[in-house]
């Protein structure tokens, strides 16, 4: 409510100014609404410099606008470099990969052909101590039946030494006869 008033207001403007109670205690209404707007304009400060700092507020907007453009586009720009170093990588772990699983897969069928040949050439040897072993049994045989017919042959000839004794006795004994 402020002092000055409109002529119907005019009557309770001089009640107030006749009654001291009344007016003390709009005085003080007054007075606490007159802190509280100094308050609001203390904090905010004058009108002026809240125009002056909205356009500085407006001008960091702008500036931190850009700035986060900026970020933005650099980010992405890092994003894409990483991705293709990234992509990079993986194309070289893959080619890596392909490389060595080609060679492990040509280690692998040289074992396989290495073993094959090993199994072959095992298999031979395998073939070779049998053919050995039936040739060595039947050489076993051929000396027992050739140590028999020696044995045979060795009785024989102190049969035909004991004979040849006789004979040689019998000459001897015809010699002296003679």
């Amino acid at each position: 409510m402020s002092l000055v008033t409109p002529s119907h207001e005019t009557s309770g403007l001089l009640a107030v100014l006749e009654n001291p109670e009344l007016f003390k205690k709009r005085l003080e209404q007054l007075q606490e609404t007159e802190r509280k707007t100094q308050a609001v304009v203390d904090l905010a400060g004058p009108a002026d410099e809240i125009v002056r700092m909205r356009k500085e507020i407006e001008a960091d907007k702008e500036a931190a606008e850009v700035a986060l453009s900026d970020a933005l586009d650099q980010a992405e720009a890092i994003a894409a470099e990483a991705k293709g170093q990234a992509q990079l990588i993986v194309d070289k772990g893959t080619q890596e990969a392909n490389r060595l699983t080609s060679e492990a897969e040509s280690l692998r069928n040289s074992a396989a052909e290495n073993s094959a040949a090993a199994n072959s050439a095992v298999a031979a040897v395998e073939a070779d101590k049998r053919a050995n072993d039936t040739r060595a049994g039947e050489l076993d045989g051929r000396e027992a039946s050739l140590q028999q017919q020696a044995d045979a042959l060795a009785s024989r000839e102190q049969e035909l030494s004991g004979e040849k004794d006789k004979l040689t006795q019998v000459r001897d004994l015809i010699n002296e006869v003679i």
